[in-house]
């Protein structure tokens, strides 16, 4: 992989600071109801940084990883970041946890302290440019998802009311108003049945949404709580109701914890990896990022997640390059305008999403079609989810 392919022609390598490595700090629930998707992330962070360092690093500099735990708790979250800059001096990057509560805490010091930092979240609120400079996400936008998801329905001819089963937290925040401009685009009704994520049973919101005369239902949560909302929906008797799963459950192993009944007329909203890819259709990135995940058959979660881990190093790294810097101003305006190496998407080192950001956007700029929508089997391949 030559990160060289991305620079800018114009771009003069600042000094190497004697070799110091450049540091990266990663803050996420190590521990907690997100360890599962910490832990993949983790694994695709390490796989970026090994790749990098084999290639001689960025500038001629190798990067080390930090890893503090914040059990997803945003305020800890906080703490962890500014005893670090005390002690250890600014880091280079900043990977700002993964979920919206914890970017939304770190996005301010980010700000303060002008210091680059990356999240896989979709709060709207963290796409203002002015506000937060120097915060970048590597997962699209909630309307991205939730357009995705209408013109879907629109597609099934008959859909007039849609319930929004979800739990009453930031995600809730950034799915409800999405969804409900979406919808209303698309002459759909929208009501809403939200509970609390510490809830053992979670079936009254599916019975709600039945009572509301949902003739589809959207549903979605994160981490632990995804497998009460199959749970939910079979004790709620609403398994007949077709249900479209929305962004936290689809990069969740939901297959791994479900029967085929709790997944009948069950509609998840796929990213890029997380539905098979055959081996011919792989770029060779996104090959050498799988080559060094190790037994696939062993990770619990889907590619898409650890690849949010390896995506954000590659491109802070190709923005580094491009810059020929890494102060913070330098590789923001080349992460707002990264040069990308050729025409197709396989020439790029990231694996997600070709169109990443502009300057009134840190959001990947995506389309509807980007997304799969599909009943799945049940089974995995190369952890990737078989479509039916």
């Amino acid at each position: 992989m030559v990160l060289t392919a991305c620079t800018s022609p114009s771009a003069q390598p600042e000094a190497s600071a004697d070799g110091a490595p450049l540091k990266v700090l990663i803050i996420s629930g190590e521990t907690g109801a997100l360890s599962v998707n910490s832990a993949a992330m983790r694994l695709g962070v390490d796989a970026a940084v090994a790749s990098l360092n084999e290639a001689g690093g960025v500038l001629g500099r190798e990067i080390e990883v930090t890893t503090l735990d914040d059990q997803s708790d945003p305020t800890r979250a906080v703490t962890l970041l500014q005893e670090y800059v005390a002690e250890n001096g600014k880091p280079d990057f900043v990977g700002a946890g993964q979920t919206s509560n914890e970017a939304l805490a770190l996005a301010p010091i980010l700000t303060r302290d002008q210091i680059i930092g990356m999240a896989s979240v979709s709060s709207p609120a963290l796409d203002d440019p002015e506000q937060y400079p120097y915060f970048f996400s590597t997962a699209v936008k909630q309307a991205d998802v939730t357009s995705a998801a209408a013109a879907f329905l629109a597609e099934q001819g008959d859909v007039e009311h849609v319930g929004l089963v979800i739990t009453n937290d930031a995600l809730r925040d950034a799915v409800e108003p999405a969804l409900k401009a979406a919808l209303d685009a698309e002459g759909i009704e929208l009501s809403v049945h939200a509970f609390d994520p510490e809830s053992i049973d979670v079936s009254s919101a599916f019975t709600e949404a039945r009572a509301a005369g949902a003739d589809w239902i959207y549903a979605d949560a994160i981490g632990t709580v995804v497998p009460r909302l199959f749970e939910g929906r079979i004790k709620a008797g609403a398994e007949d109701i077709p249900t479209i799963g929305g962004s936290g459950i689809a990069v969740s192993p939901f297959t791994d914890f479900t029967t085929e009944q709790q997944r009948e007329e069950f509609y998840p909203i796929l990213y890029p990896l997380t539905h098979y890819i055959a081996p011919e259709d792989r770029s060779d990135s996104l090959n050498d990022f799988i080559s060094r995940l190790g037994d696939l058959d062993e990770l619990p979660v889907t590619i898409n997640t650890h690849a949010y881990g390896w995506d954000q190093i590659m491109i802070w790294a190709n923005a580094v390059e491009q810059a020929g810097s890494t102060d913070p101003d330098d590789v923001r305006a080349a992460l707002q305008d990264l040069e990308l190496s050729g025409a197709d998407a396989a020439d790029q080192p990231w694996v997600l999403w070709r169109n990443l950001y502009v300057e009134d956007s840190h959001f990947p700029q995506v389309s509807a079609d980007e997304f799969a929508i599909s009943q799945v089997t049940g089974e995995r391949e190369d952890t990737m989810l078989v479509l039916k």
